[in-house]
């Protein structure tokens, strides 16, 4: 509230001397304040492009996405109960992911090798991972996806914003590859680990070639072609 108060004090000087881009984000300042006034966060704010370029100046954490992990005991597991349903109405009316978990449980299921911890998480009615699962809606409320590289010395996820083109999504891994990127060769993870190798999956004719126009899908193995 602070920050947006004397964010505004600062555009009204600047409006007042007849900076016209500063009396636009003004109106927007004061929406936001009278937002901010009845209690609700900048994220349930209405705002195009422009307006959340307004607000970028004062950094403001309501307006950063949110997920809602609720911690229930044991019993009310897999829905979480009466508690589950009041953390999912909040989030419903909040546009938030919600996970419903036991993080005891969980903890001690990490001690436990895959087999047996899926089975004894099956037992609660449970067919995810919690901290997974956690990961999974932080990473889908920023607007995040997952490609992977496979070569030599080993594979690597790497995070890129979802609908990044082939370009961009090369770039992630060094700012030159962007600029001379000449194509990406795609495939999954199904089918990598099927294949062994990319290079098995290239000789096989196996791996889809794309252009600079392609956007990078969750979850893709990538070999970026790159010029000099």
């Amino acid at each position: 509230m602070a920050t947006v108060e004397k964010r505004i004090e600062t555009l009204e000087k600047e409006a007042r001397v007849g900076k016209k881009e500063s009396a636009a984000d003004l109106e927007i300042l004061r929406q936001a304040k009278g937002h901010l006034d009845a209690g609700q966060p900048l994220r349930s704010l209405a705002l195009d492009e422009a307006g959340r370029s307004a607000l970028a100046p004062v950094f403001p954490v309501s307006l950063k996405p949110v997920v809602y992990v609720a911690n229930v005991s044991e019993d009310l597991l897999p829905s979480g109960g009466e508690f589950g349903d009041r953390v999912r109405k909040l989030g419903a009316t909040d546009g938030a992911a919600v996970v419903v978990l036991n993080a005891a449980l969980e903890s001690e299921l990490a001690e436990l090798d895959a087999a047996e911890a899926t089975e004894y998480r099956s037992s609660y009615g449970l067919t995810v991972d919690g901290a997974q699962a956690v990961a999974a809606a932080v990473w889908a409320a920023a607007g995040l996806i997952t490609f992977f590289t496979a070569g030599e010395p080993e594979v690597r996820a790497w995070p890129v914003v979802a609908q990044a083109s082939a370009p961009v999504a090369a770039g992630r891994i060094h700012s030159d590859f962007e600029k001379h990127f000449i194509r990406a060769e795609v495939t999954s993870v199904a089918n990598l680990l099927e294949a062994g190798s990319m290079e098995a999956l290239r000789s096989a004719g196996r791996l889809r070639v794309e252009g600079r126009e392609y956007l990078v899908q969750d979850g893709d193995v990538v070999f970026f072609r790159i010029g000099k």
